[in-house]
């Protein structure tokens, strides 16, 4: 797992075979739309970060399984119907 990040690294996105990824412990504000190339990704940890919300684009990760989305104040979750 990475620590102090502020941003997402846009480099990630260039591993395109990943499958698990930690960002647990960060400072992240906002997930970066990079991430959402990472098709293969399978298991993503976001908790402890200073998100507010989870974009809809997270629907993008057709591979994703795990979110461990803990210990966020209220999260704006994607709408199913978008």
């Amino acid at each position: 797992s990475l620590k102090n990040l502020n941003a997402i690294p846009a480099g990630l996105s260039r591993l395109k075979n990943l499958k698990n990824l930690s960002l647990k412990r960060n400072f992240l504000s906002e997930i970066s739309k990079s991430l959402y190339k990472i098709k293969s990704l399978e298991n993503l940890d976001l908790s402890r970060n200073k998100l507010t919300e989870i974009p809809s684009e997270i629907r993008y990760l057709e591979n994703l399984k795990i979110n461990n989305y803990s210990n966020f104040p209220p999260i704006k979750t994607p709408n199913p119907d978008m």
